[in-house]
C-alpha cells in the first residue's frame, strides 16, 4: 500500500476490520518499528458522533499500560480520516484459535482466561470498564500469552464526549450481560460475566447461547442457560464447570465480584489445586443440557399444576353441540309438520269480518276448501272443486270461490 499517514505511519497490509474501523499492519518510519494502525471507516468519518466514539477509544486504551493490554501510541486524523496507532501484536485473535483447534484443553483455556482477567483487573482498577469482552478482541502473541484489545464501547467514570443512552444496547448479544441486555448500567461484574462467555466457547467451541436472530440470543440469554459444558465436550471437569457457573451467574451478585478473583480460581486450577468455587456448593451447574431453564445458583421454583381450564372448556363445547342439536331438530320437525298436514288455516289471511256476511252455504265452500277431509263423501259436486284446488289458499282464490255462490 502506498499510503502514509502524516509523513509518518505507513500502511503496509490490510490485517482486521471492525464495527467501525480497519486495521492494517503499518510501519513507524520515526520509531522504525511495526505498529497497528486503526483506521475510521471513511463512510463514519463524516460523523461527528462516530468520531467522538473512535476519539474516546484512543484515549482510554492509552491510559492503560499492562502486559495484557493492547497498548496506544498515538492518535491523529489525516486528509479527514481518523486514526490510532497501537502495537502490533503478531499472533492470530482468539476468536480465530477458537475456530481452528477449539475445543482447547482445560489448562490452556484456564492460562488464557488467567491473562485477560489480569488485563480487565487492570483496567477496573483505573476506573475502566470494558463491555466488550469477546474473542475476536482478544490477541494471542507468540509467547501465547492474551492481550485485551478494542476499548470502543468501554466506559470511564469522567465525561466523555459521548455517553450512553439509558435502554441503549452497545456489543455483541452472545456475550453481553443479562443486565446489558436489559439496558442497565454494567459495571466490573459485567466483564467477569463476558469472560465467563469466552471461557465457555474455548471449551466447547460453541457460544453459551445461540440464535438465529440478535433478538434470539438475547432472550435465550435471560431466560435460559447454557448445555452443561461435559455434555459437549467429556474432558471438562465439574471444577471448570463450577467456575463458569460461578461467572455466568446471572445475578451480578453471585458472579465473582472481581476478574481478580475469577483469576486466583483459573491459576488454581491450571496448577491441579481446587479453586475455591469449587468448594462452593451453591455454584454446582445444573445437570443436564436443557435451554429451557436458567442457569442459577438457586434450585428452579417448582411448577404448579395447571388448572383444568381445558377440561371445562371441552364440556362447555358438548353442551353447546347438544343444544344445538336439539334445536335444529325442532326446527327439522316443525318443517315436517307443515308439510305433511297441507294447507292450514293459519295460512289465510284474517278474513273474520268477511266470513260473517256470508250466506250459510258460502262458509261452507270455503270450509270444503281449506279442509279437504271433512267433505262427506255422499257430496259429488264438491269432488270437482277439491281435486282443481291448489295446496295453498292465497287471498286471491277466494273471490274465485265465493263468487258463483253470491
Amino acid at each position: 500500500m502506498d499510503r502514509v499517514l502524516n509523513d509518518r505511519y505507513e500502511l503496509r497490509q490490510h490485517a482486521a476490520r471492525g464495527g467501525m474501523a480497519d486495521v492494517y499492519h503499518g510501519w513507524d518510519r520515526r520509531l522504525s518499528r511495526e505498529v497497528a494502525i486503526k483506521i475510521l471507516r471513511p463512510e463514519l468519518s463524516a460523523d461527528d458522533e462516530y468520531v467522538d466514539r473512535f476519539r474516546d477509544e484512543a484515549r482510554t486504551a492509552a491510559r492503560l499500560t499492562h502486559p495484557n493490554i493492547v497498548s496506544v501510541y498515538d492518535t491523529g486524523s489525516d486528509e479527514g480520516d481518523a486514526y490510532m496507532v497501537m502495537e502490533w501484536v503478531d499472533g492470530p485473535t482468539l476468536a480465530q484459535v477458537i475456530r481452528a483447534d477449539a475445543p482447547l484443553p482445560v489448562e490452556r483455556a484456564c492460562r488464557i482466561g488467567a491473562d485477560i482477567a489480569a488485563g480487565l483487573q487492570y483496567a477496573h482498577e483505573n476506573g475502566v470498564t470494558n463491555r466488550d469482552v469477546k474473542p475476536s478482541n482478544v490477541l494471542l502473541s507468540p509467547t501465547g500469552h492474551a492481550k485485551v484489545t478494542d476499548f470502543g464501547i468501554a466506559k470511564v467514570p469522567e465525561q466523555s464526549t459521548v455517553e450512553t443512552l439509558p435502554g441503549v444496547v452497545l456489543g455483541t448479544p452472545a456475550y453481553l450481560a443479562p443486565e446489558q441486555l436489559t439496558g442497565r448500567p454494567a459495571d466490573n461484574r459485567s466483564d467477569v460475566y463476558g469472560l465467563g462467555t469466552v471461557l465457555y466457547e474455548m471449551v466447547t467451541g460453541r457460544k453459551p447461547f445461540l440464535g438465529d436472530t440478535p433478538a434470539e440470543v438475547a432472550g435465550n440469554a435471560l431466560h435460559g442457560r447454557p448445555a452443561r459444558p461435559s455434555a459437549i465436550n467429556p474432558n471438562v471437569p465439574e471444577s471448570f464447570e463450577r467456575i463458569l457457573s460461578k461467572a455466568l451467574a446471572r445475578d451480578p451478585d453471585g458472579r465473582y465480584q472481581s476478574a481478580a478473583e475469577l483469576r486466583a480460581d483459573l491459576l488454581e486450577l491450571a496448577a491441579g489445586g481446587i479453586p475455591a468455587a469449587v468448594d462452593d456448593p451453591t455454584v454446582a451447574m445444573l445437570a443436564g443440557a436443557d435451554s429451557t431453564r436458567a442457569m442459577t445458583t438457586i434450585e428452579p421454583l417448582p411448577v404448579a399444576p395447571p388448572p383444568p381450564r381445558r377440561r371445562r372448556t371441552v364440556e362447555a363445547w358438548l353442551i353447546g353441540a347438544v343444544l344445538a342439536l336439539a334445536i335444529l331438530a325442532v326446527i327439522v320437525a316443525l318443517l315436517a309438520s307443515n308439510h305433511n298436514g297441507g294447507p292450514s288455516t293459519t295460512t289465510l289471511p284474517p278474513t273474520s269480518a268477511t266470513s260473517t256476511t256470508l250466506p250459510p252455504t258460502t262458509t261452507f265452500h270455503r270450509t270444503t276448501v281449506t279442509h279437504r277431509e271433512t267433505l262427506p263423501a255422499t257430496e259429488p259436486q264438491t269432488t270437482p272443486q277439491t281435486q282443481t284446488t291448489p295446496t295453498s289458499v292465497t287471498p286471491t282464490t277466494i273471490p274465485s270461490i265465493t263468487s258463483p255462490t253470491s
